[in-house]
């Protein structure tokens, strides 16, 4: 399973619906709510697919793997690089 297959699954309004935080902070796209979901939604044991443990479980396996981290598009979410750091 690739990204895009979770990304084809995600509820991003039911995500945020159940998550009144997420909405007090303006995660109200589906870009914003993949993002937190993906950096720190599942890290957060939040309830992300709803009753489906099944897709739970794989889409918190697919993160642990860090298979996220060859999206170009949490570049926003990830630390500044060691070289950018001062020492």
């Amino acid at each position: 399973m690739n990204e895009q297959y979770f990304k084809n699954k995600f509820n991003w309004r039911a995500y945020v619906n159940r998550h009144p935080d997420l909405q007090k902070a303006n995660i109200n796209t589906y870009w914003k709510a993949w993002t937190h979901m993906i950096n720190y939604g599942y890290k957060e044991n939040r309830n992300i697919c709803g009753s489906n443990r099944e897709l739970y479980n794989k889409l918190y396996k697919f993160c642990e793997n860090k298979h996220i981290e060859e999206c170009p598009n949490n570049q926003l979410f990830r630390p500044e690089s060691k070289k950018n750091q001062h020492v």
